[in-house]
């Protein structure tokens, strides 16, 4: 065993705890990490993944945090969304896209939530010399993950992309992501009725496609063009 596999934290009385509440949580890969950097940096907190259906989100978050060691929680598939009516506060980039996936409870109680996913996934971008600004981007999906992107993708500062088109099958859905995202001046939002990649210059996968054995693609990936990409932001078991 790698030594850095061995590190893990001590849960006690003080130990500071944080929540990933999703449905499912199998996929959730972030407390492997969290929870090592935590013991390595002699941080006494713990992440922990909790399994909470869609229609509990709300209750569950408002019990939660009667409990004054849990200090804050990440949001997973489908959740993003679905706490924005109990916050008090929400970063600018959360309420442009309608979803948050970090949430936590000031110095005086109120619940305050950010949203980093569209943010992390330009980082990534930019590290691996993808360039997205200028570019016709389709993003699959129209949940809270996709809003996060297609935001980030139609305002960022470095450059937004020429085009951010939404596909989801679900209708209407994509369409008021790109409607409410559409009002950031510089970039050309809309929906789309088809997961054809053709003519894109990156297709990013923000479905739940993926998350379950024998899932198909999420598009007909020889159809992209030769110099397209394809991301997918999704972590599986």
């Amino acid at each position: 065993m790698h030594q850095a596999d061995a590190i893990m934290p001590v849960v006690n009385g003080s130990t500071e705890v944080y929540l990933i509440p999703g449905d499912p949580v199998a996929q959730v890969r972030a407390p492997a990490v969290f929870n090592r950097v935590f013991a390595a940096l002699g941080i006494n907190a713990v992440l922990v993944p909790v399994h909470v259906p869609a229609g509990d989100i709300e209750t569950f978050v408002k019990a939660a945090f009667k409990a004054k060691n849990i200090k804050g929680m990440f949001l997973a598939i489908p959740h993003k969304a679905l706490v924005m009516d109990l916050l008090d506060s929400c970063s600018p980039l959360g309420r442009l896209a309608g979803a948050v996936n970090a949430i936590r409870p000031d110095a005086h109680g109120q619940l305050e939530g950010g949203l980093f996913d569209g943010e992390g996934l330009l980082a990534s971008l930019d590290y691996f010399g993808m360039a997205y600004a200028g570019k016709r981007v389709l993003v699959l999906g129209a949940g809270g993950g996709a809003s996060a992107i297609g935001a980030s993708l139609a305002s960022t500062a470095q450059g937004p992309a020429a085009e951010v088109a939404f596909f989801d099958p679900v209708p209407g859905k994509a369409l008021s992501v790109a409607q409410r995202i559409g009002s950031v001046p510089g970039s050309r939002v809309l929906a789309v009725d088809s997961n054809h990649p053709a003519g894109f210059d990156l297709v990013i996968n923000a479905s739940p496609l993926g998350l379950e054995a024998g899932d198909p693609l999420p598009c007909r990936v020889e159809d992209m063009a030769p110099h397209a990409a394809l991301l997918d932001i999704l972590t599986s078991a």
